[in-house]
Parts: structure tokens; C-alpha cells; sequence
């Protein structure tokens, strides 16, 4: 923020010495270095304060706890989320102290049935805090490391959890936190009493922080129109409470004329609107995005408290440090990003809006408001404009019409919505008839709003996917931005230079919006990507001519993480494709299509493939089947083997055909598909058992140059003779880390090396990538973990060769490139 100042202040004519910049950017780097040093002890804190749990977590089965609920508990689709304070661990033999935050699933227990305060025993089953190891994948790890959180629990159902204690203070909980995370549960019964469907999400995620309630069809509408900026608490309704409460005491201190005479009127309604915009921040949980807004309401109504010149940039880069300093991971969220570019670049423009507040001195009544709007459309483009690069570089799509429908949601949140739920939520506290008959006319507007979401999110130009930028993109987009802000902020000044900057400007901004990845095409070839989903199976197969083509989506059971829309599809938007052409579910089973309704929502779909088989009573088939008829793809169902060409890639795709005998399961009518390309072979097999290898075996299956290893490595599949016939040189198992399940079985696992197949795991060797260029141009990729984190074995001419740029377990990577026969 300093080093943007200083450049600022000397694109405005102000004399910056060099000895100035010099200690300028000197202190930049110290702050710079000092931060990178309290992040890494940020982190070491956090682990170390939760080793206990952690260590717990890295031993199989379930665990006897005792720890004190220190949050408001929320619903879940199957039960109730708490947040927990371990204190003690029970064994057979003695009990041990561990401390640590946890996050604990709870299976069909009532959110009501417990409260902040009560003191809980438990057996729990435990895993650490996991990225999935697949580009683009949510960065989970630091979301919950932003809450001190790198456990996770899972209790089976009510019985395996008591009540044993109730206290409303602790060393985890103080008696203010008590009540503020009381009257958050009382919020929230009272939300669920009052409200209905998505009203009651969108009411709870503005009041109290939580959008549980909210489905995933809503969160998605929000997303394509550019307003999810409404679902968290953030700047914009911390600033919206601060104004409405500082605005309302202000009111009711100026009827009394001794008090308007005799009193700092405009002070006291600062320091009550600050009162209130802390409260407000205990009500919605304490969030990392509602901490971050207060704190920035702070330090600019501090400000003006103490009497102090306010200088916007310098209050933002304090309300940086602050938040930095109290939460240093907070560096790495997207919502810290997206604030503080959007308040960054507002600033940087309030010259120029300063300028057109001039034109209006003297004006009329209709051109003041005129004014007025167009400040408010200006205000919101140099908003999206400021956020676009990141948006694009974190979620690769842009909504087209944000705009427009944040010219509608906006004012009706900040003048209706938000003001009248808290609002009613005051009146219930002296009359609750009167407080849900106020909620019930703000639901009446939060439907109205709700209702233009979803009608404009179903336009397919809403929103456009689009390929990650380079880095280089997003530098020179906001190199651009700042250009543009200094010029228009020095109209009728120094014309010349104003034209040249403008110029600038508007080529780098030409430059950085180009989408270079598009517009280079990527060479032919065949690509097949088994994705690391956890405990699942997804396989994208770029075709050759640029058609994509995905075989089923993934899907947790017993979690309410949505696979398919926070792995598999920011995945493909990593690769460029904003359409699916063809979506296939080999089968109706969870850990199969769980992701696919996220994904036919999220992108355009040729067609849907299945095998006949459906499993209606399960929500995630209905989500698919409604989808798809919302979306008017194509459903069909494959009765009977199909064989196409794309380009020079010969797709088969067998079904059980004449082993409908042997074929009597979900699992064993797997739709199978063959890729050839090139000479070389790919099968995926999906969950196939051993009756219906038999059948693959019977009809002719020959050696297989890359084999997805059936039913993730299960002892009811991979039969001696189905290996014997396929043969393969690369055998991928999907399989969850430290799955419940054991996969893969370690017998199956000495079969394949038995006949020399070379083994890649999803759990160990996250996303494996297998590029087809041509028989003798055959290249492996892992990705480990990050962009630079990438492991890769290639082979052209017949030799094998390989590089890693992460050291360590990849040296044996190398080694079993070296032995790989694709020679």
C-alpha cells in the first residue's frame, strides 16, 4: 500500500526525493519480511496448539473425547456442524489432556438440541485438515487454518455424543463470547421458525453469518450474476450496519435540542456505530471476512474520532496490518484480496469521482440525482473492474451482468433487506409477535430479490468460463488500471502526459484481456486425467480437436464438501473449457455422481450418458435429473455398445451387453470405456467386479497400455485372469487418503506388480496425467500439491526420461520411469 502511494503521489507532481523512495521502499521490504516470518509462525502455532489432535488423527478408528462447544451449532444436510475445544482424550487405561479446535459432524442430531457453553463427551473418528491434490482444487488447508482448525471429526449419530457439563465461561469461551454465540443460536431458531427455503439461507448468511441453509442451485445463481459478495459478511454490510446504526442514533439524538447544542453529536453516533459493527461481528461468528470488515470500519471511524486527517490509503494499508496481524493466513483469502483490491482501487478513482462532484455545484434537483446514479454505476464498475483479475485468476469465469444486478441487489440489501432484519431481530427481544411479523415482510422482499437472481443466472451469457490467466495478465490488467486511475484523476492536467498515459492504458489493458491460452491452441493429443477426489472416482479426457469428455464426478460420502463443484470443476476451468461435451455417469452411485449436478450447472453439456440404471430416491440423482431437464441436455441411455471416432481417438464404450446374467449390480453394469489413440490403449473401468471382467475377457480384451483399476482396487475386482489378459504398463487406482474402506487392497496391488504393471495412486500421487502424442511420445504428470510441485516422466524416441521440481518421494518416481515399458 506504501509503495502504491508513493507512486500515486508522484504521478500527482508531488517532489518524492530518491532518499525518500529509497527509505520508502526500504521500509516496504522490512514490513515485507517481517510479515513472511509471523506467517510461518502463524502456522507452526496453529499446529503445534493442535498437535494432540493431529496425532490422534493420524491413528485409525474412533476416539473418546470431552471438549466444551464454543460456537452456535448449524444444520447440516444430515445432522449438525459444532465447533469444539478439546480438552481431554479417554483411553481404556488413563485419560490424556490435547487441546486443539475441531470441527465436528454430527449425524442426525438437531442443531437445537445443543448449545454454546455445553461441555460434550464423544467418540469421534478424526482426519487432519487435506487439500485434494488436484489444480485448481479449493485450497481447504487454509480455510480452516484461518479458524485454527486442522481437524476435522465425525460422530456416527446421537448416541455416540453426551451432554455432560454446561459452563458460560472458560479458558476456550469468555462469558462476552458466551452470550454473543447464545444470542447466534437464538438468531438462528428464530430464523428457521420464521423464514422459508433460500430466504431463510440468504436471511441467516446477512444476520448471522451462516449459509447452511442456502442451496447449492442459490449459491450458484449468486455466483454467475456477480453478487455472492451478499452471501458473507463483509465490508459492504459491516459499512451498511455502521451507517444504519451511527445514522439512527444520530436521529434520535438530534430531537433533543440541548443535546444537539451541547454534545458532539457526529461522535457519539461514530462510536456507537463502531459499538455496533463489533457486536454485529460476534453475531455472525466471528468469520475471517466479518473480522476483516470491522477492523476496516475502525480504523477509518478512529479516525475521525481522534481528530485525525483522514487519508483513505494510508487507513486502508493500517486496516491491512491489523488484520494481518491478528490473522496473518487471512494474506491468502480470496475475500481479504477481493476487499482490499476493490477499496484500493475506489480510492485511486475518488479523484476523479471528486471531479465530477464539481459539475453538480448549483445543479437542479434532476441532475443531481442523475449524478448521483451515474456516481453509482461508476463506484460499481471501478469495483468489478478492480476484483475481475482476481475472480478470473481464482474462479476462471466473469459475470457480464454483475452490473446490472448489482445495481438492483445492493440497494435493496442495503436499504431494505439488511436494516429490517436487524431490525426485527431488536423488536423480538421486546415483542416477538411484532419482530416476526416485520421478519415475514422482508421475506416478501428477500423473494423478490432472490426470484431476479434466478431468473437472470439461467442465461447462458450471464456468465463466461474462461482459461486461469498468466500471471503476467493480472500484473499488467492492474499496471492498466492504475494508469487509468491516474489519468481521469488529473483531467485538464498536463494534456500531453494525459494522453500518452491514457494510451498506455488502454494497450496493456487490450493485452492483459486477450485469452492467450484460447487463442494458442493446444497441440492434439490424448489426455486423461484421474483426479484426485477423495475416496471416488473422476476422469476428464481431453480429446483430440479440443473436446472434452468426463466420466463421472466424484462425491463424499457422509460430508456436505461438494466434490464436483470445488475440485472437479475449477479443474476443468484450469484447463480452459467453459463446455463438457460429453458427461458420462458410469453408474448411480454416490462416490460416482455426487459431483455431477455441479458440474451440468456450471458448464454447458453436449450430452449425459448412463447405462439405464438410476437411483431416484437419492437427492443427488433428482439434482441431476432436474438439471438436466432445466438445462434441456440430452439424456441418453446406452443399451448396447457404441464405438466413434473423434479425429483419430476410437472411443468404445461397452456395456453389459451379453453378460446381462453376470452383470446383476449397480457396480458390474458399469458403463467401460476404451480409448485408442494413436496404437496406444486406455480402458477405464469404472466399478466393475469380477463377473464382469469375465465377460470383458470373453469378448477379446487384449494388453492395455493404461488401466483405471476397477472398483479402486477392491478384493470383488482385478481377477488374475482379467490381469493376465490386460496386461497393463501403468495400473491408476482412485482411492481416498486413509479411506474408511482400506483401498486399495494390498493383495490386489501385488497382482498388478506381479506382471511388472507400474502403480499410481490418487491418495499418494494426487491428479496422474497421462498426454498421448503420438506411439512413441507418452508423457506422466503428478501433481503433488501445488503449481510447482510436479512431477513428470516422458518418453519419446524410446527413451524414457524424467524430472521432478518437488525433491524428496518423487525420487522414486524417476526411478520407476526409468523401468516404465512404453519402449
Amino acid at each position: 500500500m506504501l509503495g502504491f502511494g508513493a507512486v500515486i503521489r508522484g504521478f500527482k507532481g508531488d517532489k518524492v526525493k530518491t532518499g525518500s523512495m529509497v527509505i520508502i521502499i526500504g521500509v516496504w521490504l522490512i514490513f515485507f519480511s517481517l510479515g513472511y516470518f509471523d506467517l510461518r509462525l502463524s502456522r507452526d502455532n496453529v499446529r503445534v496448539f493442535s498437535s494432540g489432535l493431529i496425532s490422534l488423527a493420524d491413528q485409525d478408528g474412533r476416539h473418546i473425547l470431552t471438549g466444551q462447544v464454543i460456537r452456535a451449532p448449524v444444520p447440516t444436510d444430515d445432522g449438525a456442524r459444532l465447533f469444539v475445544a478439546v480438552f481431554r482424550h479417554h483411553m481404556p487405561v488413563k485419560d490424556l489432556g490435547v487441546s486443539g479446535y475441531l470441527s465436528l459432524s454430527v449425524k442426525d442430531l438437531s442443531y437445537m438440541d445443543i448449545s454454546p457453553g455445553d461441555w460434550i463427551r464423544f467418540k469421534a473418528s478424526l482426519r487432519p485438515v487435506r487439500n485434494f491434490k488436484t489444480p485448481g482444487a479449493f485450497d481447504i488447508e487454509t480455510w480452516w487454518a484461518t479458524r485454527k482448525v486442522l481437524v476435522t471429526g465425525y460422530v456416527k449419530g446421537p448416541l455416540d455424543i453426551a451432554i455432560i457439563g454446561h459452563s458460560d465461561s472458560s479458558v476456550a469461551m469468555g462469558r462476552a463470547r458466551y452470550l454473543i454465540e447464545h444470542a447466534r443460536k437464538q438468531l438462528l431458531v428464530a430464523i428457521d421458525r420464521v423464514f422459508i427455503g433460500d430466504a431463510k439461507g440468504f436471511a441467516a448468511a446477512l444476520l448471522v453469518g451462516e449459509s447452511s441453509w442456502l442451496s447449492p442451485e442459490i449459491k450458484e445463481a449468486f455466483s454467475r450474476t456477480g453478487t455472492s459478495h451478499l452471501l458473507a459478511v463483509s465490508g459492504l454490510h459491516m459499512g451498511l450496519m455502521a451507517l444504519f446504526i451511527g445514522g439512527l442514533i444520530r436521529f434520535l439524538l438530534l430531537r433533543s435540542q440541548w443535546i444537539a447544542l451541547h454534545l458532539p453529536v457526529k461522535k457519539i453516533a461514530t462510536l456507537c456505530a463502531l459499538i455496533g459493527a463489533i457486536i454485529y461481528m460476534g453475531l455472525a461468528g466471528l468469520s475471517p471476512s466479518a473480522v476483516r470488515a470491522t477492523i476496516m470500519v475502525i480504523a477509518f471511524g478512529a479516525a475521525y474520532l481522534f481528530g485525525r486527517p483522514q487519508t483513505p490509503l494510508n487507513s486502508l494499508a493500517i486496516a491491512a496490518w491489523c488484520i494481518l496481524i491478528y490473522e496473518p493466513l487471512d494474506l491468502f483469502n480470496i475475500s481479504f484480496e477481493l476487499s482490499f483490491a476493490a477499496a484500493f482501487f475506489l480510492i485511486l478513482f475518488s479523484n476523479y469521482f471528486f471531479i465530477l462532484e464539481k459539475d453538480k455545484i448549483g445543479a437542479g434537483w434532476l441532475t443531481v440525482k442523475i449524478g448521483q446514479l451515474r456516481a453509482f454505476i461508476l463506484v460499481s464498475i471501478v469495483a468489478a473492474l478492480g476484483t475481475a483479475p482476481l475472480v478470473a485468476w481464482y474462479f476462471q469465469r466473469v459475470s457480464i451482468l454483475s452490473l446490472p444486478v448489482n445495481m438492483i441487489l445492493v440497494p435493496l440489501t442495503s436499504m431494505l433487506i439488511l436494516p429490517g432484519l436487524m431490525l426485527g431481530a431488536l423488536t423480538m427481544a421486546v415483542s416477538p409477535v411484532l419482530g416476526t411479523y416485520l421478519w415475514k415482510v422482508i421475506g416478501y422482499v428477500i423473494g423478490f430479490g432472490l426470484n431476479i437472481v434466478n431468473h437472470v443466472s439461467v442465461l447462458d451469457w450471464a456468465a463466461i468460463s474462461m482459461p486461469r490467466p498468466i500471471i503476467w495478465q493480472v500484473v499488467l490488467f492492474y499496471f492498466a488500471f492504475i494508469l487509468l486511475a491516474f489519468a481521469l484523476g488529473s483531467l485538464n492536467e498536463r494534456k500531453k502526459v494525459q494522453v500518452v498515459v491514457l494510451a498506455l492504458a488502454m494497450v496493456s489493458a487490450i493485452v492483459s484481456a486477450v485469452p492467450w491460452p484460447l487463442i494458442i491452441p493446444r497441440q492434439d493429443a490424448l489426455r486423461l486425467h484421474v483426479l484426485d477426489v477423495g475416496q471416488g472416482l473422476s476422469q476428464v479426457v481431453e480429446l483430440p480437436g479440443q473436446r472434452l469428455m468426463v466420466i463421472d464426478g466424484g462425491g463424499l460420502m457422509g460430508s456436505d464438501f461438494d466434490v464436483g463443484e470445488r475440485v472437479v470443476a475449477p479443474f476443468i476451468r484450469t484447463l480452459g473449457y467453459s463446455k463438457i461435451d460429453i458427461l458420462v455417469a458410469s453408474h448411480p452411485e454416490y462416490d460416482h455422481i455426487g459431483g455431477l449436478p455441479a458440474l451440468i450447472r456450471g458448464f454447458r453439456v453436449g450430452e449425459f450418458w448412463t447405462n439405464g440404471d438410476s437411483a431416484d430416491g437419492t437427492q443427488s440423482w433428482q439434482d441431476i435429473m432436474k438439471e438436466c431437464v432445466k438445462k434441456g441436455i440430452r439424456h441418453r441411455i446406452l443399451e448396447s455398445d457404441e464405438a466413434f471416432y473423434v479425429k483419430d481417438a476410437l472411443i468404445e464404450v461397452m456395456t453389459p451387453g451379453g453378460c446381462h446374467e453376470l452383470a446383476d449390480t449397480f457396480n458390474a453394469r458399469c458403463l467401460v470405456i476404451m480409448i485408442s489413440y494413436k496404437g496406444r490403449s486406455m480402458l477405464l473401468t469404472g466399478d466393475i467386479d469380477k463377473n464382469r471382467e469375465a465377460c470383458l475377457v470373453s469378448n477379446g480384451l487384449a494388453d492395455i497400455d493404461v488401466l483405471v483399476v476397477p472398483h479402486h482396487g477392491s478384493k470383488r475386482s482385478s481377477s488374475q485372469a482379467f490381469i493376465n489378459a490386460a496386461r497393463p504398463i501403468l495400473a491408476i487406482v482412485s482411492s481416498g487418503w486413509r479411506n474408511h474402506l482400506g483401498l486399495p487392497k494390498s493383495e490386489i496391488i501385488e497382482r498388478y506388480k506381479d506382471i511388472k504393471s507400474r502403480i499410481l495412486r490418487t491418495d499418494r500421487d494426487g491428479t496422474i496425467t497421462v498426454e498421448i502424442k503420438d506411439h512413441n511420445a507418452v508423457n506422466i504428470q503428478l501433481f503433488v500439491g501445488s503449481d510447482q510441485s510436479v512431477a513428470e516422466c516422458y518418453f519419446y524416441n524410446k527413451t524414457p526420461v524424467w524430472r521432478f521440481k518437488w525433491q524428496g518421494y518423487y525420487r522414486s518416481f524417476g526411478d520407476m520411469c526409468d523401468h516404465m515399458p512404453f519402449t
